[in-house]
């Protein structure tokens, strides 16, 4: 009988929480405007509050009136706020990290430098990696956006013998495209939509000079002018900025290691005006997602003439199974046509 007595009671219980009225935590609208209804079903009024309403770990500022509408396209207090609500100052929406600050400056340093040791020293490595290409020309509104999937499988990145595979969907001017491309034994071999090409490139001469030309230029903290460790949402995320003068001299460097590779003239300049990334600890400290950020410009000589491009890169690339080994078995070479 005391057996049903506790069941009983266990019973009553879970059947008055799940009587009780869930709320979740996010933008409500009705006929006067957009409210926030915290997960206690409370809304704010009269009051600021900073919202992370997309889950993008960055918050916007809002006001809510007396009813707890959100204020829009006006000034509040002497702030303004846009369109969308959030508090803007010069064109720029104001924006806060959700989380807990862990550590900045050196501190953070330490366990980004750590992090990065660890990834060199993997042989293998499998990403899925999403790819925004956005390119303009000074002096034009046309735009041209192109998007990538990729999925990606390399090893021998240490031990030599590098071989890697990877399948690409792209879209491009509306169009849709595939292609699969690998590299062994000194060929590049790609497969686009059925044409089949190869070409000639020693992969693993490329790496082992692009490590030499850089080896004076220190270590991460050369390269990072701002870097903080998060703790958000259970994980820990490294953020950081670039130091684009230290970046630009790294590239200028690594494009000439490559030109004397590829035999080429160098006749193309990069410069990047900004770069940033951040990225997603593991237990092990490796990164199992790593997002990249940049602004650049790239203007190509030929011929007298000139023609510069500005690009913004969007990359998110994600690790399924960071830190394990990584094999796989590459296709074959034959009906590959030589350019």
């Amino acid at each position: 009988m005391k057996g049903w007595k506790k069941l009983l009671g266990a019973t009553l219980v879970l059947t008055a929480i799940t009587a009780v009225p869930a709320f979740a935590a996010g933008w409500q609208q009705d006929s006067g405007g957009w409210r926030w209804q915290n997960e206690d079903g409370s809304q704010p009024e009269n009051t600021w509050m900073w919202l992370d309403g997309n889950g993008d770990r960055l918050a916007e500022c809002y006001y809510f009136d007396a009813n707890g509408y959100m204020k829009a396209n006006e000034y509040v207090e002497g702030y303004w706020v846009d369109d969308t609500g959030a508090w803007t100052e010069n064109g720029q929406v104001q924006l806060k990290r959700t989380g807990e600050l862990l550590a900045n400056g050196a501190e953070a340093m330490a366990i980004y430098n750590n992090m990065e040791q660890k990834v060199n020293s993997l042989d293998s490595l499998l990403a899925n990696v999403e790819y925004q290409l956005g390119m303009t020309v000074p002096g034009s509104s046309d735009r041209l956006d192109m998007n990538m999937y990729m999925d990606m499988k390399v090893k021998g990145i240490v031990s030599g013998n590098m071989k890697y595979l990877m399948d690409v969907d792209m879209e491009l001017l509306g169009q849709q495209m595939t292609l699969s491309a690998f590299y062994t034994d000194g060929w590049y071999y790609m497969d686009m939509m059925g044409e089949k090409m190869k070409s000639p490139m020693n992969l693993d001469e490329m790496m082992s000079q692009m490590k030499m030309g850089t080896a004076n230029f220190g270590d991460g903290a050369e390269y990072i002018s701002n870097i903080e460790l998060w703790q958000q949402d259970g994980e820990q995320v490294i953020y950081y900025q670039m130091n684009t003068e230290r970046l630009n001299s790294l590239i200028k460097e690594v494009m000439g290691q490559m030109n004397s590779i590829l035999g080429s003239s160098g006749n193309i300049d990069v410069y990047i005006s900004s770069a940033d990334g951040e990225s997603i600890l593991t237990d092990n400290g490796l990164s199992s997602r790593d997002k990249v950020n940049i602004e650049m410009s790239m203007t190509v000589y030929s011929g007298g003439d000139s023609q510069t491009i500005n690009m913004d890169i969007h990359a998110v690339l994600h690790y399924p199974n960071p830190g394990q080994p990584v094999d796989f078995a590459l296709p074959a070479t034959d009906g590959y046509t030589a350019i």
